[in-house]
């Protein structure tokens, strides 16, 4: 998927701040939360979230959302990852 039709799908969800982000493969993003909404798009690769001790996996295409204030961590898988995080 690219930049620009990741984008286009976060804006026709609502999202009007889009920050690209890209990880390396196996980075271990501790524990931490947002002080606001935000929404994820998956550009390129994959990655798993670990919220409430649950951990789901998204992978190109997939978008997730995290609510304010909730504590998570991510790690990214042997591709590395690209995504687009969103707010509203």
């Amino acid at each position: 998927m690219t930049q620009e039709d990741g984008e286009k799908i976060l804006e026709d969800k609502g999202y009007t701040k889009i920050i690209f982000w890209k990880d390396d493969p196996h980075f271990v993003n501790k524990e931490h939360s947002h002080p606001e909404d935000v929404g994820i798009l998956v550009l390129a690769g994959n990655i798993e979230v670990s919220t409430y001790g649950i951990t789901d996996k998204y992978k190109e295409g997939d978008f997730y959302e995290l609510k304010a204030d909730i504590d998570h961590h991510s790690i990214i898988g042997p591709e590395g990852c690209s995504y687009l995080v969103a707010k509203k």
